[in-house]
C-alpha cells in the first residue's frame, strides 16, 4: 500500500534525526555550550515535560486540521529548530529555541502513529504498526551515521555539531519530500 509505505520511509528519516538529536542533545550542550551536568538535566527535564504538553496540543490541532498538514508544519519548524542551533552561539537565546522544540517533540511521533491508522489497510492494521515499530527500531542506523560522520570530517568542536544539527536538518528536508507525494485521506482533505 503506497501512502502507508511511503509515510514509514518518511518516518523513517525524521525519526533517525529526532532520535540521533535527542540521544547526542546532551553531548551537544556540553561540547558547544560548556553547560553543566545540573543544566543539562534541567533542560533535558524541562523538554520532556513539554514533550508531552505538546504530544496532547498538537494531538487536538492535527484532529482538526489533519494529521499530515500538521506533521509537515512540525518537520519544517524543526528544520529551523536545527539551523537555528547550529548558527546561533548564544545559550542564552537558544534556551526558549529549546524549550519550544521540547513541545514539538513529542507530536511527532503522537501525529506520525495517528497516520498509520488512517493510511493502513483496514484488514492490516496490526501488521501495519508493527512496520511503523520496525521502522523506529531500525531509524538509529543513518542518523548516528550522519552525525559521526560531521564529528570525523569537521572536528568534535562546536563546527562538527554544527554540521550534524545541519545534517539532521536535510534528513527531515528528505523525510518531506516523501510525505509530500502522499495525498490527504478523504477525511483529512475534508479538515479546514
Amino acid at each position: 500500500y503506497k501512502p502507508l509505505a511511503l509515510l514509514l520511509l518518511a518516518y523513517f528519516l525524521f525519526s533517525d534525526a529526532m532520535l540521533t538529536f535527542a540521544n547526542n542533545f546532551p553531548l551537544y550542550l556540553e561540547t558547544v555550550h560548556h553547560a553543566s551536568d545540573t543544566t543539562k538535566s534541567l533542560l533535558t527535564a524541562s523538554i520532556l515535560i513539554l514533550a508531552a504538553i505538546g504530544a496532547i496540543l498538537f494531538g487536538k490541532i492535527a484532529d482538526k486540521k489533519g494529521n499530515l498538514k500538521i506533521l509537515k508544519i512540525i518537520l519544517v519548524l524543526w528544520c529551523f529548530i536545527f539551523l537555528a542551533m547550529a548558527l546561533v552561539t548564544s545559550f542564552t537565546v537558544l534556551i526558549p529555541i529549546f524549550l519550544f522544540a521540547g513541545i514539538l517533540f513529542g507530536p511527532v511521533w503522537a501525529i506520525s502513529r495517528a497516520l498509520v491508522g488512517n493510511l493502513a489497510p483496514p484488514h492490516l492494521a496490526a501488521s501495519s504498526y508493527s512496520y511503523y515499530v520496525v521502522a523506529e527500531r531500525f531509524a538509529t542506523l543513518i542518523g548516528p551515521a550522519v552525525w559521526s560522520l560531521a564529528l570525523i570530517t569537521v572536528g568534535e568542536g562546536a563546527r562538527g555539531y554544527q554540521t550534524g544539527l545541519i545534517s539532521l536538518g536535510v534528513l527531515i528536508v528528505a523525510s518531506l519530500f516523501v510525505l509530500n507525494k502522499i495525498k490527504p485521506t478523504s477525511s483529512e482533505a475534508s479538515q479546514v
